[in-house]
């Protein structure tokens, strides 16, 4: 070691020495570690100042936005959710029922159409039974044991007084022959409206008629009509009796034509036949046959008035009825 580089210390009276450049190094190594500890701490501090200005921005930015408003209702919840698979067989499910459910009440409505023709079930817009019907002896109308009868077709003439292509039109001519005390009626067969002024059993009864009506300034002309025979289901006591008053139609037509050729006469035979019609009524007779009940009971006022007063009125009410209870006839056949 050279000496120029040691330092003599003296110690406990013994020379030592140290080496001057171990000193010297030691120092700079000291000095380092000074500076680096320094620039560490610079670094920290740099470092810290940096992370709160970083705080300080962030601070900022939440105060520059703008304000959140609160829900005024509770947030939906999310529902339960099925698989794509079952919500298929659901659907297909709930479309078979509704399916299912239509067909079924188109059935019942079929079926039940057919059973209520079958039973002779009451049709709508038919007019009430009169006293002395099925109804008002307690019996049941249609009681289910029908069978299918034979009906007679009916013919005789009329006295037309006119052809229309409206109910309208011919209900306004009409008005023409009720101004000189006569009335007529209306038929209604496809899609035509036929004015009818008189019924007679045979062609020259028919003309008589028509005679007297051409001396009242109404032409008219006569001709055979029909009411074509037909087979119904009907409750047998029902069909004969039906048949009955048909034969009672046919008896009593004679004599109200007569009636009109004469001007005189008596009606109180006619009223009591149609009469002893009415009185005849079944159990079994359904509403079907009110129309005719009704018909005949018009008929039988109209004699009945005619008997008291002989008036023209209550001669054409007489044929009018006759027209009513054929037409009746005609449409229970259907």
């Amino acid at each position: 070691m050279d000496k120029h580089n040691k330092i003599s210390v003296r110690i406990n009276g013994e020379d030592t020495y140290l080496d001057r450049d171990k000193d010297v190094k030691e120092k700079n190594v000291t000095d380092e570690l000074v500076v680096a500890k320094e620039e560490q701490a610079s670094a920290i501090e740099e470092w810290m100042e940096e992370q709160e200005k970083k705080k300080h921005t962030k601070e900022e930015v939440k105060k520059e936005k703008l304000p959140v408003f609160e829900r005024n209702y509770s947030p939906k919840k999310r529902s339960f959710s099925l698989p794509s698979e079952m919500k298929q067989l659901l659907i297909a499910a709930a479309s078979a029922i509704l399916v299912g459910t239509l067909i079924g009440f188109i059935m019942i409505r079929i079926f039940g159409g057919i059973e209520g023709s079958a039973n002779g079930g009451a049709q709508p817009a038919m007019p009430a039974l009169q006293p002395g019907t099925a109804q008002d002896k307690g019996g049941v109308a249609g009681n289910g044991n029908a069978q299918a009868l034979s009906f007679p077709g009916v013919s005789a003439y009329v006295v037309q007084a006119g052809i229309f292509s409206t109910e309208e039109k011919a209900k306004t001519w009409a008005s023409n022959l009720s101004e000189k005390g006569l009335e007529g009626y209306i038929w209604p067969r496809d899609g035509q409206f036929y004015l009818f002024a008189g019924v007679a059993s045979s062609k020259e009864d028919g003309e008589k008629i028509a005679t007297y009506l051409k001396e009242q300034g109404f032409e008219t002309f006569v001709k055979e009509w029909h009411v074509g025979s037909g087979e119904k289901k009907v409750a047998k006591a029902e069909g004969t009796w039906i048949q009955s008053g048909v034969e009672a139609w046919k008896n009593v037509l004679p004599a109200t034509t007569s009636l009109i050729e004469t001007g005189s006469g008596t009606a109180s035979d006619l009223a009591a036949k149609a009469d002893a019609w009415k009185k005849a009524i079944p159990n079994e007779a359904s509403e079907r046959t009110s129309p005719i009940q009704e018909s005949f009971n018009q008929f039988s006022q109209a004699a009945q008035a005619f008997e008291q007063n002989k008036s023209t009125t209550s001669l054409w009410d007489m044929q009018t009825s006759m027209l009513s209870v054929w037409h009746a006839y005609e449409q229970y056949l259907k």
